[in-house]
C-alpha cells in the first residue's frame, strides 16, 4: 500500500525500480499497469523504504560486478605465463603470518625478487 505525501490518497502497487538520477519511481499497479512519477509525490515513510530498497540494490549490483570482476582477472592471468604461477602461488604477510592472497587487478608488469642463501 502507497500513500501520496499528504496520506491523503493510497493505492496498491509493486515496486519496480527507482531512477536516482531523474528522482522517479515506477510501481506497478494492481490493474497491470506501470506507473513513473516523481518521488516527492509519496510519502516520507514510502520514501525511506525506496530509499533502502535502492541502496540494497546498489550494494548488490556493485558485489556482482566485482565478483565478475574478480572472475575474469583469474581468467585474464591464467593466460599470461608468468602470472599463471604467480597467481595460484601468491602469498601476503599478514601480522606475522603468510596467507593466500588474490590479486586485486591485472598489473601491467611484474617485478620479482628472488633471493637465497648458500
Amino acid at each position: 500500500m502507497w500513500s501520496n505525501s499528504d496520506k491523503s490518497k493510497t493505492f496498491r502497487g509493486t515496486y519496480q525500480n527507482y531512477d536516482a538520477d531523474s528522482k522517479k519511481v515506477t510501481i506497478a499497479r494492481s490493474n497491470g499497469r506501470k506507473t513513473t512519477f516523481k518521488i516527492d509525490m509519496l510519502s516520507q515513510a514510502d520514501k525511506d523504504w525506496i530509499a533502502t530498497k535502492a541502496k540494497e540494490e546498489e550494494e548488490k549490483k556493485k558485489a556482482e560486478e566485482k565478483e565478475k570482476a574478480k572472475a575474469n582477472i583469474g581468467d585474464t592471468l591464467e593466460e599470461q605465463p608468468i602470472a599463471k604461477n604467480i597467481y595460484k602461488n601468491l602469498t601476503q604477510l599478514k601480522g606475522s603470518k603468510l596467507k593466500k592472497a588474490e590479486f586485486q587487478f591485472i598489473p601491467e608488469y611484474y617485478l620479482l625478487y628472488f633471493s637465497a642463501s648458500w
